[in-house]
C-alpha cells in the first residue's frame, strides 16, 4: 500500500507567500490575547499629560418636549458672577462643558431674550420664568460628568 501524495490547494502564486505568515500570526494569537487581558501588553496607551476635568452635559428642550436647537447655554462658577463659559446647543439639544474637577457649584442657564410681549401684571410680584432666564445649579465633587436638563417657557420661540 503506498501513501498517497499530499498536494496543496491550488493557490495563485501571490498568495503563496501568505499562508506561513498566516501560520505564523495563528500560532502567536493566543499568546498575544493572554499577555492583553493580564495588563502585561496595554491595548490602547493611555492619554499622556491629560488633566482631568469634569463634565457638564446639558439637554436643551422646547415646551412641547423636542430638542432646541441654537439656544445660548452659559456656565459660570455660583460665587461668581462672570461667565465661564458659552456654546450653543447643536441638533440634538445638547452642550457639554469641560470645568475644573473639584468640590464646586456652578450655574447653567439658557440665554434667552425675554418676550417682547407686554406681560400681564403679576398679583403675587413675582417675575416669570422666561424673564429671568432658566438657571440649573450643578455641583460636581472630581472628575464626573453631571446631566442637567433645560425646559424652555412656552413663551419662548426658537424660530
Amino acid at each position: 500500500m503506498t501513501i498517497p501524495e499530499r498536494r496543496e490547494p491550488f493557490l495563485p502564486n501571490s498568495l503563496r507567500g501568505i499562508i506561513p505568515a498566516i501560520r505564523l500570526f495563528a500560532f502567536f494569537l493566543p499568546a498575544i490575547f493572554l499577555l492583553a487581558i493580564s495588563g502585561f501588553v496595554s491595548p490602547l496607551p493611555a492619554a499622556a499629560g491629560q488633566k482631568p476635568y469634569a463634565l457638564i452635559f446639558v439637554d436643551v428642550f422646547l415646551s412641547d418636549g423636542r430638542a432646541a436647537y441654537g439656544v445660548p447655554v452659559k456656565v459660570r462658577r455660583a460665587d461668581k458672577k462672570k461667565t465661564l463659559m458659552e456654546a450653543p446647543s447643536d441638533h440634538l439639544g445638547e452642550v457639554a462643558f469641560r470645568v475644573p474637577p473639584g468640590p464646586a457649584d456652578y450655574i447653567v442657564w439658557a440665554d434667552i431674550k425675554p418676550s417682547k410681549k407686554k406681560a400681564s401684571p403679576d398679583p403675587v410680584g413675582a417675575k416669570s420664568q422666561a424673564d429671568e432666564g432658566i438657571e440649573v445649579k450643578v455641583h460636581v465633587d472630581a472628575d464626573e460628568r453631571a446631566d442637567i436638563a433645560l425646559h424652555l417657557p412656552q413663551s419662548f420661540k426658537p424660530y
